[in-house]
């Protein structure tokens, strides 16, 4: 019984594994913010910038003269 109790110590006090459980989590939450901000935009706002990046990315005029 007592090695069983040092087991769950042990498990209870191993940290390997959090910070990527955190960064999950924070990827999450950054993700949902984003897709309620993008449903808040919708497609007729949001095309028009798709397609400046894709012309400018492409060699054609940039709206920010660059």
């Amino acid at each position: 019984m007592n090695q069983y109790l040092k087991l769950a110590a042990a498990f209870a006090s191993d940290e390997d594994g959090a910070q990527i459980l955190e960064y999950g989590l924070i990827l999450a939450v950054v993700s949902l913010v984003l897709i309620i901000a993008m449903q808040g935009v919708g497609d007729a706002g949001f095309q028009p910038l798709v397609d400046a990046l894709t012309a400018c990315l492409n060699g054609g005029a940039c709206a920010w003269g660059g």
